[in-house]
């Protein structure tokens, strides 16, 4: 299915378009208010009671069918934000523009930019259940939180004994047909340092090296994937080839979110003349490199090298091989596999974010594990 209207109109046809709807509305974490006033106005058009608490979070109630009243009751329970991470280069401002919905290769997915699926797709599934008058059901909440993917303010901050149901199904996995049952902990890290900007070399000319064209992912479900991280890749050939073509480094940027797998990185370095085809040539090889490391989980890498306006400030070269030998020897990826359950991550890591410009360092990770240690 290739045209996106077809899969609007198709079934579960109020499903898709709860769905798009939503995805018009900016809601990226902290800027939700404008989707709780549409999911309030849906509430209110189906007739349904609903209130909202201090921090934000939307409850709705749904009677029972008849003859059911006495059935055990279920939330269904969503969160309202989205992550919001674009392609370097994409015009999109996630606080004022929706998302541009397209069908590629059977799969919807927003242009330049992330879909927002975890968790639309489970506020649109909430909504077209309870638009739904054929479905037979006892008493049913509908829980709509706030804030998930930047600090979990919503469930943290949950009204206390506000629901009634005696079940909660939270519509935020990825795995069809599967129930999960517990989830991993989760912590964040933010490591920053200074340093003192020198003037470059005179005679050499700023350029843009950049990693691109990775599939991103989730940081906890796509962790084990084996995808590609973008500030690993671009650490990793700046580790080789940062004295060997004497580059000095202006600044180093890649990631957004520290919930995302870095999708791009770039580094805003400065090369003589004579150089530049040689680092191209590298840097071309490095592309074969990874295009066969990386066959059949990766198939759009690209690296690009452009020259620049400007004259920023560098680096000293103390300085920028301590942040790169630290970036790159930084982990990322699966720690630790369940000796439980097979299949199941127990421990991993994100290297999420770097920014490096103006005489300031900082880095995000976020952690994993379903294994809580005690030191006590």
């Amino acid at each position: 299915m290739e045209n996106l209207q077809q899969l609007l109109d198709s079934e579960p046809r109020r499903l898709w378009q709860y769905f798009a709807a939503i995805c018009r509305i900016p809601h990226g974490s902290k800027n939700e208010k404008a989707v709780a006033e549409y999911v309030c106005g849906e509430l209110d058009r189906l007739g349904l009671s609903w209130e909202r608490d201090d921090v934000g979070n939307i409850l709705a109630r749904k009677p029972a069918a008849s003859g059911l009243e006495s059935a055990a009751g279920i939330c269904l329970q969503g969160h309202l934000d989205m992550v919001c991470e674009k392609n370097a280069g994409t015009q999109h401002d996630f606080l004022r523009d929706g998302l541009q919905l397209k069908v590629q290769d059977g799969f919807l997915m927003a242009e330049g930019t992330t879909l927002g699926a975890d968790n639309g797709i489970g506020v649109a599934a909430a909504l077209a259940i309870l638009a739904d008058n054929k479905i037979r059901h006892g008493p049913v909440e509908a829980l709509f939180t706030v804030d998930e993917e930047d600090g979990m303010t919503g469930a943290k901050g949950l009204r206390p004994g506000w629901l009634q149901s005696r079940y909660l199904l939270n519509l935020d996995s990825e795995e069809e047909g599967e129930f999960c049952i517990g989830c991993a902990g989760g912590r964040g890290s933010t490591v920053s340092s200074q340093y003192r900007p020198v003037r470059p070399t005179p005679g050499k000319s700023l350029y843009r090296l950049k990693v691109f064209g990775l599939k991103g992912g989730h940081s906890g479900v796509n962790i084990k994937d084996g995808l590609a991280n973008g500030i690993k890749l671009l650490v990793r050939f700046l580790f080789g080839s940062l004295r060997e073509f004497s580059l000095e480094v202006a600044s180093i940027r890649g990631g957004n979110k520290v919930n995302a797998i870095c999708r791009e990185a770039w580094a805003d370095v400065y090369v003589s003349a004579e150089l530049v085809p040689g680092l191209r040539e590298r840097l071309e090889n490095y592309r074969k490199d990874l295009a066969n490391e990386y066959a059949g989980i990766e198939d759009g890498i690209a690296v690009d090298l452009s020259p620049l306006d400007g004259e920023p400030e560098v680096m000293s070269m103390e300085d920028d091989w301590r942040l790169i030998s630290y970036l790159y020897a930084a982990p990322h990826g699966v720690k630790a596999m369940s000796g439980q359950m097979p299949g199941l991550v127990q421990t991993s890591t994100n290297l999420a974010f770097v920014d490096c410009d103006g005489g300031r360092i900082t880095v995000k990770m976020s952690h994993r594990s379903s294994v809580a240690v005690s030191y006590t």
